[in-house]
């Protein structure tokens, strides 16, 4: 007897709906953005440890005479993309804007190339260090300079916000032009409050963490049991997890 296929094909199709469907993933981390994104003060302690940093490691004004205004220009480019993608609101954890209209999307596409372009060449420019092989050092510079501003640029670590921090207070120019070895009792007070600060963001980072975890546990195919010897059936059941 020859089965005619739209009624092989109706039965596919009810088999494929009766077998339960998998549940919507949780959405922890979107859940964590969203906390980061409506804490202001999460926002100003980095944003104050990112204006501490900037100051300390320009060795507090010194960094226009030493290096020029080319350079001074494209470092105060790079700390402030750093510091503009370590706080800025986003929309999921990967940072996508695909609810943003054209303009707003073009003009986040190039701010962050300037500001990536802007770190680079002041790190080949300026970090000539050592001195017998200083375009190995322009480059690690570079190189670092430029993981550091992927890391704050994606899913955001908290470790990545204080990297960035480091090399704003580091990396400001070479250990050869001796920056950071003046003032000596002003970088310690600053690096203080660089810890204070980046130490209260990390609790309020901490905070909108456990937001990560499932608000309800389930089971991929949930069973319910009708209390008779006689009969057991599987009913299929919808659970909302948030």
């Amino acid at each position: 007897m020859r089965i005619p296929p739209e009624t092989s094909v109706t039965a596919e199709r009810g088999a494929a709906k009766a077998m339960p469907q998998p549940l919507p993933r949780p959405e922890g981390d979107r859940r964590v953005q969203a906390a980061l994104n409506g804490d202001r003060y999460f926002r100003r302690y980095v944003l104050a440890a990112f204006i501490v940093a900037t100051a300390a490691g320009s060795g507090f004004g010194r960094l226009a005479a030493l290096g020029g205004w080319i350079s001074t220009a494209l470092w105060c480019l790079t700390v402030a993309g750093l510091a503009a993608r370590c706080v800025r609101p986003r929309n999921g954890w990967r940072g996508r804007i695909t609810n943003a209209g054209a303009g707003r999307r073009v003009s986040v596409v190039v701010a962050v190339a300037v500001t990536r372009l802007s770190g680079i060449g002041y790190a080949l420019l300026v970090w000539r260090w050592p001195t017998d092989t200083p375009i190995v050092g322009a480059i690690s510079a570079a190189t670092a300079l430029l993981v550091v501003d992927v890391l704050t640029s994606r899913r955001r670590p908290f470790a990545a916000i204080v990297a960035a921090v480091f090399i704003v207070h580091l990396g400001a120019l070479p250990p050869s032009a001796n920056l950071l070895g003046q003032e000596l009792p002003l970088q310690i007070v600053a690096a203080t409050l660089e810890f204070l600060l980046l130490t209260m963001a990390g609790f309020r980072y901490v905070q909108a963490s456990l937001w990560r975890f499932a608000s309800a546990t389930y089971r991929i195919a949930p069973l319910c049991i009708v209390p008779r010897l006689n009969r057991a059936w599987d009913h299929p059941v919808k659970i909302n997890v948030v």
